[in-house]
């Protein structure tokens, strides 16, 4: 069953509710159903991260890179 097969099949028992409790459950539900992963890896230069990944990945491509320096480090001026 995908999720929104699951979720339709719910969507029948919580006809009984007030429509705004059964429509407020359903989009947590919704949420939760369409969630992709978020892997964090922090470390100094040379520690590895980069290593971690492929063993990790095996090769595969991330779908998005993200890198947020720490406050006060790694920041430039304009």
């Amino acid at each position: 069953m995908n999720p929104s097969d699951a979720i339709e099949a719910i969507e029948k028992p919580l006809s009984s509710l007030p429509y705004s409790l059964s429509r407020h459950i359903l989009e947590h539900l919704r949420k939760l159903t369409s969630h992709e992963p978020v892997i964090g890896i922090m470390g100094k230069s040379g520690a590895g991260k980069s290593s971690l990944c492929n063993a990790l990945f095996q090769g595969r491509s991330p779908r998005s890179v993200m890198f947020t320096p720490a406050p006060g480090k790694y920041g430039a001026s304009v």
